[in-house]
């Protein structure tokens, strides 16, 4: 019979930092909770599920994709031509790592076609209502929002008793990510240091995001109505040269030797710090004629004879 549970490999995964599903946990869980995930972090304990949730789980990634193409007769999903040899491409394509704490990452369900917001899809048995739901995976769409800094994310739900479908946009909330990011460095840090949590608990629940206080304004009819003009016809020009940006940051980095303090050339300079973290620059012409005379006189000014 095929194995319904995590596989291996997603284990290893969760292993390297906090995913979408631990997000409740982080953000409203007991000191058990905080515990057993702990112990799943620091690789002491394997994830637990009895037959039924391994089932529902199973169920889950099974009618992904159905949800995914009813949301796309309402939404426009990304759907890029894919091979057999391209498909897990895609899906590696879909994770997301925090840009500043790496150990927040998530797997995105898909994005949409055209502004590429991030899509949470699930597939509900019982007799949730979509509120209700919402609620309840709010933690987890803030979080996957943070991974992919987007400011909203889709989230849609096929409810299995009822043949029925629904989706809704919601908005990212700062400050309860605020709370949130807090409480996960908190936690993140317990794992590394491997300080159990139940140890020194005392943690306050920060509750689900208030969408209530949420709405849309067309800022196009405000008194900011022209700068709102003159810099999103800015951001729309240049949107598509920020991932060209970070494409070359990428590679530039990566041709680093590992010997490397400082490498220059063609007005870049990337400079290797303690923690072996990479940081890049422009380089000047001045700093360019300085750095290249210390690199031939091993620091010391040379002198004339």
């Amino acid at each position: 019979m095929k194995n319904t549970g995590l596989t291996e490999q997603q284990i290893q995964r969760r292993k390297l930092g906090i995913g979408g599903s631990d997000a409740r946990i982080i953000a409203n869980g007991t000191q058990e909770d905080w515990h057993n995930l702990w112990l799943q972090k620091t690789g002491q304990e394997e994830p637990k599920f009895d037959m039924r949730s391994k089932f529902l789980m199973a169920l889950g990634n099974a009618t992904e994709h159905v949800t995914l193409d009813r949301l796309n007769e309402e939404v426009p999903v990304y759907k890029p031509q894919l091979d057999n040899d391209s498909i897990e491409k895609y899906k590696k394509a879909l994770e997301r790592v925090h840009e500043e704490y790496k150990f927040m990452r998530c797997n995105l369900d898909g994005l949409t076609d055209s502004t590429r917001h991030p899509i949470e899809v699930k597939f509900h048995t019982g007799n949730k209502s979509f509120a209700e739901l919402a609620d309840f995976y709010a933690p987890q769409l803030q979080h996957n929002m943070m991974c992919s800094t987007s400011t909203s994310i889709v989230f849609a739900v096929t409810f299995g008793h009822y043949g029925t479908f629904k989706w809704e946009l919601f908005k990212a909330d700062y400050d309860w990510q605020g709370h949130y990011i807090e409480k996960a460095i908190k936690f993140w840090d317990m794992v590394e240091k491997k300080l159990p949590p139940y140890k020194n608990f005392n943690e306050d629940n920060i509750g689900v995001p208030d969408y209530s206080m949420l709405k849309t304004i067309d800022m196009t009819k405000t008194k900011s109505s022209n700068a709102w003009t003159e810099y999103a016809v800015e951001w729309l020009i240049n949107r598509p040269y920020v991932q060209k940006f970070k494409d070359a940051e990428k590679e530039l980095k990566s041709l680093v030797p590992k010997q490397a303090n400082i490498a220059i050339g063609n007005g870049i300079k990337i400079k290797r710090a303690r923690n072996n973290r990479l940081t890049i620059t422009e380089n000047d012409l001045e700093d360019f004629l300085k750095e290249s005379k210390n690199m031939f006189t091993n620091g010391k000014e040379s002198e004339d004879k």
